[in-house]
Parts: structure tokens; C-alpha cells; sequence
């Protein structure tokens, strides 16, 4: 996101222009297809347009209505309308369904349109799909019936039949483009609003054993529609459905409820046209009714499974956390006590030596080193407030521009032993500019630069040399020196609160472990990479979201910590 985006609040992206074209083919497609369902002039059973149309405006925007209504305009020829003049009137219902469904749940609602949750999942279906539905099925009729084109004494039966299965085609089809896709097209920066979208959950993955498992019901489905009546046996498809959904959850139901739509009625749709104008009998309305109630029944049982499922997850999580931090805790309280109380009593032992002497000399030595034992314990108050400070406050985005905040961090390290030995580089900063929180940006730094001069090279030219590249779509801020380095053995455990990893390090032990929690606060990572005798590499990797931007100065914006 750019910084002017940033300020402006808005989170629209300029989509190329195919966006524009590509629908009204998608569009043609699913008007053919929709063709093998016709029940009599103007109608079928099942208008896949309307799910089609759903998604990408969900997706791309308004841009799609042109397409859309172009599509639903022309083809109604196909449909055995032969009035030419009527033909644009005949494209304006389902053109309004698509606006106001987009309408609804994407711009009043702000609904998440890969439905992560039961309420979504609710709001979609009311909003995004049962009231524009209904509006578009009156208008539809209406035109048919003053225009002439269907006896008024079907007008009911056909407004209801027609509208259980657009019901159905529109909510099998678009919830598994919406679940699936959407991810996919986020990652790939295909959709018009920019939003933070969640990675599908295990509970909408299946596993190797579990797709064996719902390939059988699958199967098992196809022999009930291959062999009995499905206005008799509709209920059969509806027990599966909620099978699948008690035991995978939602994304499995998902997909389930599309493969009984294909094979109940597009299968038979495509093998004989003579199959659906019964559908218009009255028992066959019963089954539309049923089925369209099961549908909505097994998805929001799938969702509330996949939540339920979800929600325990992060529950055990959360618990294995508390576990963690009262362990952390533990060992901070013992480590503080001891790491306060011996500069203190280094302090108080030379306090009483010097009492016992009356050399001038002995005295000043006794100072040196009560000033050293209290600006290491001073230190040490510093670290823990830096440990504190990161756990209890919220991030901000704002502007931070990465050069002047290293300078201004290494010139605070200047009485530091060393430090006029150090060369440091940062031309390599290529990418200046970034979106971030300053204060913990400036807390890792301090931490990563401080023992780089700490544990600098003794023989040779000790440097710093930072710099930054975009890699994998997240922007790599690399601290390189040429110190002592890190023994293999120790990698791993440099990053745990209080470890000291060298002979030489007098400090407390918590100075990469905040560094480390502190990457975790702004959605980042600390690696390393190091070569003992040689030296380090610590890449601080930003994550997508905080990318390079123009010098302009907005005022910071706070971050909701639980997005």
C-alpha cells in the first residue's frame, strides 16, 4: 500500500483492463449452459449468470455490470423472446440483482467475501443473495406476465419454482469460487479492494485420508441419483450433505453441496432436454423447497463445525501460550531478582571496602566501579522497561524512513566500547522508506547493533553494513558484521529469554529475545544466519503489507492489535 493510500484511508487497486472483458465470456458461457435447463420462454430452472456475476462483482467491482447487463440483453433471443425491442428491458432484473447484492453485503455491510465465519456466512446469504433474489424474481415476472410473454396464471408457480433453483444454482456455485478463490486472488493481487485476507484454516482442508472419505460419499450419492427418482429421494442428498458437514466442516460441505447440484441437475439437464419441464409440478416444488432449506441447513452446520473447530484450536493455542509465558515468567522473576541484586551487592561490598581505606587512590578505583555496577544495572532497568513496553502497547503504522532511524540508533551507541573502531555502511538501504512501527523498528536495531559492536572483529576491520531487498513479497532488512559469529550449537537457543551465549557477554540475556518478540509485534521475522569466526547476518523480514513509499509525512495510523 502506498503511503498516500495509507493517509487517504482508501484500499481500492488500480486492476488492469482485461477485468474489464473477460467477464462478458464467463458471462455467455453460463447463459449456454443455463440454456439446457429451460423450462418454457424466458425461464429456467437453473441461471448460472447470476452466480457468476455474484463472484466477480464481489471480486472486481461494478466494473462487471456493463458485461453483465450486455450479456443478459443479447442473449435474450436465445431464450425465445422475440420482441427486439424489449430485449434491453429484459436484461435490467438480473443486472439489478448483481448491484444490489454487491451493494449489500460488500459495501454496507463490508461483508469478508471469503466468508470466514458463520456471521458472514449469515450476512451473505440474507443480504447478498434471499433479497436480491426476490427483487429480481418480481421484476423478472412481472416484465414476462405485462409483456405477454408467460400466461398470468403461472406467474406464481413459475416466480417460485425459477426462484428456488436460482436460489440454489447461485449459492452452490458462488460459495465455493468465493471460499476458494478468493485467497488465491488476494495473494495475487487480482481483487479491487485490498483486505486483509485470512489463509484457509485446516478445517477447510481436507487430508489424504479424509478425501478418500468423502470420495465414498460422493460415490455413494451418484448411485442414489443414478438409480431412484430424485423427487421421491431429495431427502437422501440432504442426509450426505449433513454427513459431510458433521464430520469435515465447512469447506468440505461446500464442495459436496456443488457436486449434488451437478449431478441432480446439470448431469441430467445435458443428457436429455425432455428431464425438466416437470419440474413445474407441484411435487417437484415440495423438492425444490426441501432441497434449498438442506443446502442452507448443511452449510451453516459446516460453518458452525469449522468455527466450533476453530475456536478450540485457538483456545489450545492460547492455553499452551499462557503455559509459555507463566514458564517465561518464572524464569524472569528469578533471573530479575538475581540480575538486580548482584550489581547492588557489588555496589554495597565496595562501599564498605572503601570505609575500610584511607588511600585516595584506592577510593577513586572503589568509584570506578560502583559507576560501572550501576550503569550495568541501569542497563539492565532499561531492558526490562523495553521488555514491558512491548507487551503491553499497541503498533502504529506509520512512516519510518529505515536510513535516518539506523544513524540515529547507532550515533546513541557512541560511548560504547568499540564503537569508533566500527565502519558502518548503509548505502545498501535501498528501500527507505517504509509503513511500520517506529519504536519497536528502533527497539530490534538497538538490540542488533549494540552487540555487533559489542562482539565486533578484534584483528582485523570491524564494519556494519546494512541494506535491503523485496524478496518473496516481503522487504528484507539485513544487519551484516564481520564479529566473532555465533557457535553452530548456540543458533538455535540465542533468541531465548536470558541466554548468554559467550564468556564475553555481560549483558542480561534479553536483549535478542525482545528484539525477537518485538518482530512478532509488527508481523514480522527475525532470522539469522552466521558463520562462527566469520560473523552475522540478521534479516528483520517485513511482512507483505509494509512495503517501500514515497517520502510524504501523514500522520501515524494505529493498528487494531486482533486484526
Amino acid at each position: 500500500m502506498s503511503l498516500t493510500e495509507a493517509s487517504n484511508g482508501t484500499s481500492d487497486r488500480r486492476l488492469s483492463w482485461w477485468t474489464w472483458v473477460v467477464p462478458l465470456p464467463i458471462f455467455f458461457l453460463g447463459t449456454l449452459i443455463s440454456l439446457e435447463a429451460k423450462i418454457t420462454t424466458g425461464t429456467s430452472l437453473l441461471y448460472l449468470p447470476l452466480a457468476f456475476g455474484l463472484t466477480l462483482a464481489y471480486w472486481w467491482g461494478p466494473r462487471v455490470l456493463p458485461a453483465f447487463y450486455l450479456n443478459a440483453s443479447a442473449c435474450a433471443g436465445l431464450w425465445g423472446l422475440s420482441r427486439v425491442e424489449l430485449w434491453a428491458v429484459y436484461g435490467l432484473p438480473e443486472t439489478v440483482f448483481v448491484a444490489l447484492s454487491w451493494l449489500f453485503f460488500v459495501k454496507i455491510i463490508s461483508g469478508k467475501i471469503w466468508l470466514p465465519d458463520t456471521k458472514q456466512m449469515i450476512y451473505f446469504l440474507i443480504t447478498g443473495i434471499m433479497i436480491p433474489l426476490v427483487i429480481y424474481k418480481f421484476m423478472l415476472e412481472s416484465i414476462f406476465m405485462l409483456a405477454g410473454d408467460a400466461p398470468v396464471e403461472n406467474y406464481w408457480n413459475l416466480l417460485i419454482t425459477t426462484g428456488f433453483g436460482d436460489f440454489i444454482s447461485t449459492f452452490c456455485v458462488s460459495l465455493p469460487l468465493l471460499h476458494f478463490l478468493t485467497p488465491w486472488m488476494a495473494k495475487r493481487e487480482l481483487l479491487l479492494h485490498r483486505e486483509k485476507i485470512e489463509h484457509l484454516s485446516q478445517y477447510s482442508r481436507l487430508r489424504k485420508v479424509q478425501w478418500l472419505e468423502f470420495l465414498t460419499v460422493a460415490i455413494i450419492a451418484s448411485v442414489i441419483n443414478l438409480f431412484l427418482d430424485f423427487i421421491d429421494y431429495w431427502f437422501l442428498n440432504g442426509i450426505l450433505s449433513l454427513y459431510v458437514a458433521m464430520r469435515f466442516g465447512f469447506g468440505a460441505t461446500v464442495l459436496m453441496n456443488s457436486y449434488m447440484l451437478i449431478i441432480t441437475y446439470m448431469v441430467p439437464a445435458a443428457i436429455h432436454h425432455g428431464y425438466l419441464p416437470h419440474f413445474a409440478e407441484s411435487q417437484m416444488l415440495r423438492t425444490q423447497l426441501g432441497t434449498a432449506l438442506l443446502y442452507v441447513f448443511t452449510i451453516i452446520t459446516g460453518r458452525l463445525v469449522s468455527d466450533m473447530r476453530l475456536s478450540e484450536a485457538r483456545l489450545n493455542e492460547r492455553n499452551n501460550e499462557l503455559n509459555q509465558m507463566n514458564s517465561e515468567l518464572d524464569r524472569f522473576v528469578y533471573s530479575v531478582s538475581h540480575d538486580l541484586s548482584a550489581p547492588l551487592k557489588s555496589i554495597l561490598g565496595l562501599v564498605s571496602i572503601s570505609r575500610l581505606t584511607t588511600v585516595e587512590n584506592e577510593h577513586r578505583h572503589h568509584f570506578d566501579l560502583i559507576e560501572r555496577s550501576a550503569y550495568k544495572l541501569e542497563a539492565f532497568v532499561a531492558e526490562v522497561l523495553d521488555y514491558s513496553r512491548n507487551r503491553r502497547t499497541e503498533g502504529a503504522h506509520e512512516p519510518v524512513n529505515l536510513k535516518d532511524l539506523s544513524q540515529e540508533v547507532f550515533q546513541n551507541l557512541q560511548f560504547a566500547d568499540g564503537f569508533n573502531e566500527i565502519a558502518f555502511e548503509d548505502a545498501a538501504i535501498k528501500h527507505e522508506w517504509v509503513i511500520s512501527d517506529r519504536s519497536r523498528l528502533k527497539m530490534i536495531l538497538q538490540n542488533l547493533l549494540s552487540n555487533a559492536i559489542k562482539f565486533r572483529n578484534k584483528t582485523g576491520k570491524p564494519f556494519i553494513r546494512l541494506s535491503t531487498q523485496v524478496k518473496a513479497e516481503k522487504l528484507m532488512f539485513s544487519i551484516e558484521d564481520n564479529g566473532e559469529g555465533i557457535r553452530p550449537e548456540l543458533k538455535h537457543k540465542i533468541f531465548d529469554m536470558f541466554f548468554r551465549g559467550s564468556h564475553r557477554s555481560d549483558g542480561s540475556g534479553l536483549g535478542l529475545y525482545i528484539a525477537r518478540e518485538a518482530a512478532k509485534k509488527i508481523d514480522a521475522t527475525l532470522e539469522v544466519t552466521s558463520t562462527y569466526g566469520e560473523g552475522s547476518v540478521f534479516t528483520i523480514a517485513l511482512p507483505a503489507s509494509v512495503v517501500p513509499v514515497p517520502a510524504e509525512l501523514p500522520k501515524p495510523i494505529p493498528v487494531d492489535q486482533d486484526e
